[in-house]
Parts: structure tokens; C-alpha cells; sequence
């Protein structure tokens, strides 16, 4: 189906298979080395766990000058939004592990790195293939 940038448009019933394009947004470029598989249906695992555990990961995560990983907590649930001058996306994060979350509306994962309470102190931020580290600056 249709896709956009950062967002996941309300389903729209289609064929399990259709053509893929690639595109190249006006721009030259060469695509080599694709390869495309199935995905399987198997659901990853999902724990939950208190808010005194998910309030120790609450904090603004600096990646880089211009972007940074917001972490809320809302209930027995976290927040991960990207920060970006002038843009910020918000997707709900679900427990993997004690310290690992994933979103399931992007490819995106966080790892939170504790010091010795417990507390978060930086992250291992997934996203799209890449991972980079962000310390807690709030």
C-alpha cells in the first residue's frame, strides 16, 4: 500500500501481492543487491511492566545536534518522539525486554543503558537499519 514519511496511512484493503516500485524522488540512482522475502506473521514477545520501572527511562536522549529521542511515560505505557528542528513524531513503545522497547508503526527499537539504580543514563536508538547512541540530557 501507499506509504509516507514517518506516518502509517488507515489501512486500505488490497492483494497480498502487488508490484514493488522504487523510487528515486527525481534524484539519478542505481539499485543493486534487493532482495525481497516473505515476512512470517510470528508476533514478537511483549512484557509490561510498573510505572516506577518505565519512569527511570523518562528523558530527552540527545543522538546528534539536530535530533533528539523523547521518551514519556503515559500510564503503564512509553512514548518514544523524535525530535527534529521543526518536526516531531510520536509512536508508543512496547516492552521487549526489561530494557529494550520496540514500536510496532515504524522499524524503530530502543535499548535504555542503567547505571546502577536502575536508571537510564543513554540509549542504543534503532531506526530503519542504523543504530546510534544518545545520552540523557533531561
Amino acid at each position: 500500500g501507499p506509504t509516507n514519511w514517518m506516518t502509517r496511512d488507515p489501512y486500505k484493503w488490497h492483494p497480498d501481492k502487488l508490484p514493488l516500485s522504487l523510487q528515486d524522488h527525481g534524484n539519478p540512482v542505481r539499485y543493486r543487491n534487493i532482495w525481497i522475502r516473505e515476512l512470517t506473521d510470528v508476533a514478537q514477545k511483549e512484557f509490561t511492566f510498573s510505572t516506577e520501572l518505565l519512569d527511570r527511562y523518562v528523558g530527552t536522549y540527545q543522538i546528534r545536534f539536530d535530533l533528539s529521542v523523547g521518551i514519556e511515560r503515559r500510564g503503564n505505557q512509553l512514548y518514544m518522539k523524535i525530535l527534529t528542528p521543526g518536526r516531531e513524531h510520536e509512536h508508543p513503545l512496547f516492552a521487549e525486554s526489561r530494557t529494550k522497547f520496540f514500536a510496532k508503526d515504524v522499524d524503530s527499537s530502543v535499548t535504555f543503558n542503567t547505571n546502577d539504580q536502575g536508571v537510564a543514563e543513554s540509549i542504543a536508538w534503532y531506526m530503519g537499519g542504523d543504530t546510534s547512541s544518545g545520552k540523557k540530557t533531561k
